[in-house]
């Protein structure tokens, strides 16, 4: 598993397409893996996951990436990045995480639950349908939807102090991720609700953890989400 951080370009054209197409931003990462056609399975096989990050404040734009291969960052655009720091090899690092161990974590996520599409003619006669996949706006389901992958995921989430039913969680809202997928009449908007998660958790299985560090959380993995970032524990 490598670790990387790469401050974009603001200047660069591509990179002010990419930070508004989802879709352009993935095609433009999977660049540093000739290996895999962009199409297919690509952020699969190369395992990508990324989060992109705005830092206005510092007029920063700055991309975390991780992945099983070893990553190529120089197959990127010319002058698309002004630092790339890594790839670092984190394998070691993942593996000796322990059980009840505590650690601080940061996940932009799309999180999602499915709705009936069956008519209610069709309910009755018991037809069954793929759900749709919603965004959950609720925070309190956002919150609930964590916990769940927490829990199939090796971790739980920590309380705060002072109510032990409290999760000591930020969740910052971040409206939509759009991008669009095809061209010409084929041409689909792609948008995906955001939520930026920060807070504590502590490993309840380190096997089913290690997983979810290398898999992801949640959908929409190949547009930014499900990237989950740990440090040492601090308070929210």
């Amino acid at each position: 598993m490598y670790l990387s951080c790469l401050v974009l370009n603001p200047a660069n054209r591509q990179v002010r397409r990419d930070v508004t197409n989802c879709r352009e931003l993935h095609r433009t990462l999977l660049r540093a893996f000739p290996q895999f056609s962009p199409g297919g399975q690509a952020r699969q096989d190369s395992g990508l996951l990324y989060r992109l990050e705005n830092e206005r404040r510092y007029g920063r734009i700055i991309v975390y990436a991780q992945s099983k291969l070893k990553p190529e960052w120089n197959n990127t655009p010319k002058g698309y990045c002004m630092e790339i720091k890594g790839p670092k090899y984190v394998k070691p690092i993942y593996e000796s995480l322990k059980v009840e161990q505590i650690l601080s974590f940061c996940l932009r996520a799309n999180p999602t639950r499915k709705i009936e599409t069956a008519q209610k003619t069709e309910r009755l006669r018991g037809v069954r349908k793929n759900g749709r996949r919603v965004f959950i706006k609720d925070y309190a389901e956002q919150i609930a939807w964590l916990q769940r992958k927490g829990k199939d995921g090796g971790f739980e989430l920590l309380s705060v102090s002072i109510d032990e039913g409290t999760p000591d969680l930020m969740i910052n809202p971040e409206g939509k991720v759009s991008g669009y997928h095809g061209k010409g009449e084929q041409k689909q908007l792609l948008t995906f609700g955001s939520i930026l998660y920060k807070g504590n958790l502590r490993i309840s299985d380190s096997k089913l953890f290690m997983q979810t560090l290398v898999s992801g959380i949640g959908s929409g993995k190949a547009y930014g989400f499900g990237l989950l970032s740990l440090a040492s524990p601090r308070r929210y």
